[in-house]
C-alpha cells in the first residue's frame, strides 16, 4: 500500500510524500502568508554553494592582486594573516550588505528564491546582518554544527539565526511587505541525519582533494609563482 500523506500539526499544510502543499482554510480562501515557508537545509545549502563559488572567484582575484603587490614591494612577512583578514572582511561586507539590502538576500539566495528576515518578517538592518555573519563564523568553528541545526529546528534556524533572531524564508520581498512564514514542516530527524552525513562526506572529500592536488601539483605551483616573482623583480 502506497504512502497516504499527512497533515501538519496546525492543519495548514499537507505532505504528499514529496512536498508540503498549503491547505485552504474553511471558506476556500488561501491567505498569502500561508504560502510562505521557512527555507530548509538543502535549499539553503544550494544558496550557500553559489555564494561560495562567487566568493571563491573573488578570493582568487584578490589573492592574485595581493601576491603581485607583495612581489613588487618585496613584502612577504605576514602575507597569510593579511589574506585571511581580507577574506573575513570581504565575506562580512558581502553578506551583511546583501542581507540588509532591499533584496534581503545574497546572490545565492536570490537564485534560490530566499530572503533573510527578522522576527517580525521585515528587512533587517546592517548591524543585525553583521552580528548574524560573525555568529555564522561561530557555527563554522563548531565544525558546522550550527549550520546542521537548520535541518533539526522547527523554524529551520541555524545557530547564527537563533543568535541574531532572524529567519530565512522561501519568498522574495516586496516594498513594505512582511514575510512571516507560518510553517516550515516538522523537524525531520532522518533528513537531519542525512544532511549531517552529506556535509561530513563533502568536507572529507574536499580535504582529500586538496591534499591530492597539493601533493601532485605543489612543486609546479611553487615554480610558477617563483617565476612570476623573479620576472616582476627583474
Amino acid at each position: 500500500m502506497g504512502y497516504q500523506g499527512e497533515y501538519s500539526p496546525d492543519g495548514r499544510w499537507w505532505w504528499d510524500g514529496y512536498r508540503w502543499i498549503p491547505v485552504p482554510p474553511p471558506g476556500g480562501v488561501l491567505y498569502p502568508q500561508q504560502l510562505i515557508a521557512y527555507a530548509g537545509f538543502w535549499i539553503r545549502f544550494f544558496a550557500w554553494f553559489i555564494d561560495w563559488v562567487v566568493l571563491g572567484v573573488a578570493g582568487v582575484v584578490i589573492g592574485f592582486v595581493l601576491g603581485v603587490m607583495a612581489a613588487l614591494l618585496g613584502f612577504r612577512a605576514g602575507l597569510g594573516v593579511i589574506a585571511y583578514g581580507l577574506a573575513i572582511l570581504v565575506g562580512w561586507l558581502y553578506y551583511s550588505l546583501s542581507h540588509s539590502s532591499r533584496a534581503q538576500a545574497s546572490l545565492g539566495m536570490m537564485a534560490a528564491g530566499l530572503s533573510v528576515v527578522g522576527a517580525d518578517g521585515m528587512r533587517i538592518g546592517f548591524g543585525r546582518a553583521t552580528g548574524r555573519y560573525f555568529a555564522s563564523l561561530l557555527s563554522w568553528l563548531l565544525c558546522y554544527v550550527g549550520y546542521l541545526m537548520i535541518a533539526f529546528t522547527a523554524r529551520r534556524q541555524g545557530l547564527h539565526d537563533l543568535i541574531a533572531s532572524t529567519h530565512v524564508v522561501r519568498a522574495r520581498p516586496r516594498p513594505g511587505q512582511a514575510l512571516i512564514a507560518t510553517y516550515g514542516g516538522p523537524a525531520n530527524m532522518a533528513a537531519g541525519v542525512t544532511a549531517a552525513v552529506a556535509v561530513i562526506a563533502i568536507l572529507l572529500l574536499t580535504s582529500v582533494l586538496v591534499i591530492v592536488i597539493l601533493l601532485t601539483m605543489g612543486g609546479q605551483i611553487k615554480n610558477v609563482f617563483s617565476n612570476v616573482v623573479v620576472a616582476l623583480n627583474s
